[in-house]
């Protein structure tokens, strides 16, 4: 405690090593090593954060937050390519530092309102290595990248009339990216993105309306972004894109409370990254800097059910994004990332949980139908990549005995599709389903006070992927087989 407010401190330290992970026994690699370690999976990584946070008595509060890491590790090969990448990163580091502060709650004449602004800087190098083979010994080619972010955000709200609020947000980031090619030469490439928004939330009246529309609210918004992305060698603006957005939304409760029920329309743009434009992944891409914006136009309409230990939730969506951003294949064994007339995608989201007598139990399923539509480039209606049409997961948490808790998940993903770079078409990535078993246990440390910087110890006996599955999270690229993990904490 400070004599005109509190400061709040937290640090911490890490620091992972592993020689790979595990591969499990339905892959077959080429160049997997004893003990059926994936190829080329190691790591090397320290990090660290840092986070202060100042409360006034008056309801003001300033806070700094900064954590980095660095790291040097193996890009595993892609099993499914008949000449993969041997990749290794020498060297990655980040750092990211932001600080923020904010007035809190004030009167003002027309009621009440509060304003924030933060600043954040994001820094990042990278080295990256080529080979020629997998033995590792001959570098054939190379990045290394310098990459910085500047962000500044502003966001206020205020009280209408006592009743209604008005939201609003105003960002500006700064991107630059350096890069060195080896063959390639030098350049330089900048984005500016910028974006405008305001909301105006407004409660339905209680004597206007009655019944169940006495707790209904209704929001609207609309939103202005930008993008300013030069040309190499940071000349002048090439391109000056801008695009509108707004939203509609309403909810209201229903069974006195226990039944929140919603609906919302919205409008949105992204555009696309320097990555995206500009990136050839050492000749893994064809760069196309004529990349269009993406626009969303989406609905969700839902409800969420409170019961005593029960909570359940639903919400049927439909997602219609045109000039989508999709990976094509190119002569050569090569990407494109190019613009599609659109990607409809319409679904069902559930979300359900209960929790008694100490133990607890959560589920999610998701069941979808993603289609991409270019009748120039595609003819018919394609499959999207990466998007399964069922997905869905249960974890089950139980008290057993001495302090110990144990939890089970199964999570389960259908068959996806990928682009095949060699085949150049889609290939089917086969369902699959995940068993993860943990054990924890929290130790009180006897004697510790609350002026003791260490009052507990966590620890975790976990067994990941207990089946030893083979699931892809892309193609030629599985996750790792079993594994026996031990998690020590200190609270």
């Amino acid at each position: 405690p400070l004599a005109a407010g509190q400061l709040l401190v937290r640090a911490g330290v890490g620091h992972r090593s592993r020689p790979g992970v595990a591969l499990s026994a339905q892959v077959e690699e080429a160049g997997a090593r004893g003990g059926r370690l994936r190829e080329n999976s190691d790591l090397e990584q320290g990090d660290a954060f840092l986070a202060l946070r100042y409360h006034g008595e008056a309801g003001d509060w300033l806070s700094l937050s900064a954590s980095g890491y660095r790291a040097e590790r193996g890009v595993p090969p892609e099993l499914h390519l008949a000449e993969p990448r041997f990749w290794r990163y020498p060297e990655a580091r980040r750092m990211l530092a932001v600080v923020s502060g904010g007035t809190g709650q004030r009167a003002t004449v027309l009621g009440r309102g509060d304003l924030e602004a933060s600043l954040g800087i994001d820094l990042a190098h990278t080295e990256i290595d080529a080979y020629a083979g997998r033995d590792f010994q001959q570098v054939t080619g190379g990045e290394r990248a310098d990459d910085r972010t500047l962000t500044l955000r502003l966001l206020g709200d205020h009280t209408l009339l006592r009743r209604g609020e008005l939201r609003g947000a105003a960002t500006l980031a700064e991107v630059r990216h350096d890069e060195r090619l080896d063959p390639g030469g030098a350049a330089t490439y900048r984005q500016r993105l910028w974006s405008l928004g305001s909301e105006v939330a407004w409660p339905l009246s209680p004597e206007a309306r009655g019944g169940w529309l006495s707790d209904a609210r209704l929001s609207g918004g609309v939103a202005l972004d930008g993008a300013d992305t030069p040309e190499t060698g940071g000349k002048l603006p090439l391109d000056r894109l801008w695009a509108t957005g707004g939203r509609l939304g309403f909810s209201t409760l229903a069974a006195e409370g226990a039944v929140l029920l919603h609906l919302t329309v919205s409008r949105r743009a992204r555009f696309p990254s320097l990555r995206e434009l500009y990136s050839g992944a050492l000749g893994r891409f064809v760069p196309n800097p004529e990349l269009r914006p993406e626009r969303l136009v989406a609905g969700e309409a839902g409800m969420t059910i409170h019961a005593r230990a029960l909570e359940f939730q639903a919400v049927a969506f439909h997602h219609v994004l045109t000039d989508a951003i999709v990976r094509a294949s190119v002569e050569g064994g090569r990407f494109r990332r190019e613009n599609r007339d659109r990607i409809r995608s319409r679904g069902l989201e559930l979300l359900g949980g209960w929790s008694g007598w100490g133990a607890s139990l959560e589920g999610e399923l998701t069941l979808q139908r993603v289609r991409v539509h270019d009748p120039d480039a595609l003819g018919e209606a394609h499959r999207a990549e990466y998007q399964p049409e069922v997905a869905g997961g249960l974890d089950l948490a139980a008290p057993l005995a001495l302090g110990v808790r144990g939890v089970a998940g199964v999570d389960y993903v259908g068959r996806q599709w990928c682009v095949h770079p060699d085949l150049r078409r889609d290939v089917a990535l086969d369902p699959g389903t995940r068993l993860d078993l943990r054990l924890e246990r929290v130790w009180r440390l006897q004697g510790t006070d609350a002026r003791r910087l260490l009052r507990a110890l966590g620890t975790v006996l976990a067994l990941d992927n207990a089946a030893d599955a083979r699931i892809y999270d892309q193609c030629g690229l599985p996750q790792p087989g079993r594994t026996l993990r031990l998690q020590l904490e200190l609270r």
